[in-house]
């Protein structure tokens, strides 16, 4: 093409044409093509290609000299790297990713979906995110920038928490130190080392087997299992599952983690470490150990290779690299394992990670609530939590595993079996769906299991189009009896938790003729702030006994009491 005064200039740039999607992963290029971050830096010797090279001698038109020697060398084309992502998948985990940061007012999230007998990686997301078509973005630092690269489920290292017990419980059965019919006693805390240390329920479980322990994540079960096998069996079984050193994934600038060294273990160290806290662990490095439960006790390197190919000039596909660091290594007795398996089905069954059952559809998993530490103070950032699940499914047989992390949650509901869990739920159900899994129990069942708990809001004595108006907002739908101009009654009754798109039935009449009576809501892990503003709306009292978010009520949660009468709520610290 000749058009006077435009000039073509040929340029190279990589174009990522899905945005922000899978950008961790993938990362990007600088202005001349070389990775920097993600698989663009990990397999830059495959994606870069060799430059073609022509030596010649030229006229002052640069054009080729007749009679001269001249060398050319030509250039090879790039390779394609194949990965293990499942866009359907990863599509799935992008969006409980940006779900649960918005839903939560959370500083990050992260979720990892894996393959666990093979290692493959399905999908792997960081919220906030970044579009690797514009890496370098206007307004922010370099270091800011740089922050926004960083793939937090492979570079962060955190104390895990709870999530942490499965490698306790698992070392007490492989050391045969549990007791046939034994019970563990939680009073809400031990003294150890002349320091008490508690339960995250203070108040106490009271007395529960080694099932009971896990389902409900019990701090002093685990202290004494702890207490029992010794330092030097724990840290056996912790060296044993992977942790504090890398997987060897393939992704730049992951981190090893810390795992404290026997010898420096003191008695109280030995107890906090039984439940998660004082060594630290990245995402990943969890998920190899989790996926070792889920496969018979096989650790397996996480990645995300799949092959290296290219196309030859018959446009044949030719395979030039497989992926086969798998580094397989048995450590832990498929038995074991089994055991493993059907406590943690448990404990989404109907303990603390029950918010991720779906009912017909056999999951395990377990919750965990850390606190974060202080890097500037040390000890623990007052308010500050990463809320973490893992999950497996079909628990007797797992095809599937995941990882969820919600780092600095909300400080007014930051238990993981709150918010963690049902991320967990979602994503699940996305992927049995796509997998075509079928639940034991009818899908309609399974399809109201998902949808929302919502409180229903006293709207009792509001014209009609205010009343419905506040219903359709929380999701809610009605049915009018009467034709009042006002909502004189409704059922189910005020404070009542339904599910999202229950039918209210609103009664009309006189503005006058108004009941007085409400239901009790479910205030169980509400903060004193929450809790009290939702009483308040309802027209009930509130005294708060304790310290923390409420862990008990004075009136069962869906009794029907007058206006004005006064509940007590007794607070305890959640950690868990």
């Amino acid at each position: 093409m000749s058009l006077r005064g435009l000039v073509i200039s040929p340029d190279t740039k990589r174009y990522y044409p899905n945005g922000s999607f899978a950008a961790h992963i993938l990362g990007h290029t600088n202005s001349d093509g070389e990775g920097l971050t993600g698989i663009e830096l990990q397999y830059n010797k495959f994606l870069a290609g060799v430059p073609g090279i022509k030596i010649a001698e030229t006229d002052q038109k640069s054009e080729d000299l007749p009679y001269k020697i001249s060398e050319y060398t030509e250039p090879v084309d790039g390779r394609d790297v194949i990965l293990t992502i499942d866009e359907n998948i990863q599509y799935f985990a992008e969006k409980a990713a940006s779900q649960a940061l918005k839903d939560n007012d959370a500083k990050a999230v992260s979720v990892i979906v894996m393959d666990p007998k093979t290692g493959e990686i399905l999908a792997m997301v960081n919220k906030p995110d970044y579009d690797p078509n514009n890496p370098w973005p206007e307004g922010l630092s370099s270091e800011e920038t740089q922050k926004t690269w960083r793939n937090r489920a492979v570079s962060d290292a955190y104390e895990p928490g709870s999530i942490f017990k499965v490698v306790t419980a698992t070392a007490a059965i492989e050391k045969g130190i549990l007791k046939e019919g034994e019970t563990f006693n939680c009073g809400g805390g031990l003294t150890i080392g002349g320091r008490t240390i508690h339960c995250w329920k203070t108040s106490g479980h009271g007395p529960l087997d080694f099932e009971g322990i896990i389902k409900n994540s019990c701090n002093v079960g685990f202290m004494v299992l702890a207490d029992r096998m010794k330092k030097e069996a724990l840290n056996e079984y912790i060296f044993k599952y992977g942790f504090g050193k890398k997987t060897g994934i393939d992704l730049p600038g992951e981190a090893r983690g810390i795992v404290k060294p026997t010898e420096q273990i003191s008695v109280t160290d030995l107890a906090t470490i039984s439940f998660g806290q004082s060594n630290t662990v990245s995402a990943i490095q969890y998920m190899q150990a989790f996926n070792s439960i889920a496969n018979g006790g096989i650790l397996i390197t996480p990645h995300l290779m799949k092959e290296v190919i290219h196309y030859d000039d018959d446009s044949n596909r030719v395979i030039d690299a497989t992926f086969s660091n798998y580094n397989k290594r048995s450590e832990i007795k498929p038995e074991t394992m089994e055991r493993m398996r059907k406590h943690l089905e448990a404990t989404v069954a109907t303990g603390g990670a029950s918010k991720a059952h779906i009912p017909g559809y056999h999951i395990a998993g377990k919750t965990g609530t850390a606190q974060k530490v202080d890097p500037i103070n040390g000890g623990y950032a007052q308010g500050k939590y990463i809320s973490s699940f893992a999950g497996m499914a079909p628990a007797n047989d797992p095809k599937v595993t995941v990882f969820i992390s919600i780092d600095e949650p909300n400080p007014s509901l930051y238990y993981a079996g709150q918010i963690a869990a049902p991320v967990g739920k979602v994503l699940f159900n996305d992927i049995f769906n796509y997998f075509a899994l079928k639940p034991d129990a009818n899908s309609e069942d399974v399809q109201k299991s998902l949808k929302k708990d919502v409180v229903i809001s006293e709207i009792r004595g509001q014209k009609k189009a205010d009343a419905t108006k506040i219903l359709k907002d929380i999701g809610l739908s009605y049915r009018i009896e009467g034709d009042g101009e006002y909502v004189v009654d409704i059922s189910p009754k005020p404070g009542y938790m339904v599910k999202e798109g229950s039918e209210i039935i609103l009664y009309t009449g006189k503005q006058s003729q108004t009941d007085s009576a409400v239901g009790v809501p479910d205030l169980m892990g509400a903060t004193p702030e929450s809790a009290r503003k939702l009483l308040e709306n309802l027209g009930l009292k509130v005294q708060f006994v304790g310290d923390g978010v409420v862990g008990g009520q004075s009136i069962e949660a869906g009794q029907i009491v007058k206006k004005g009468t006064v509940i007590t709520c007794h607070l305890q610290v959640l950690a868990d």
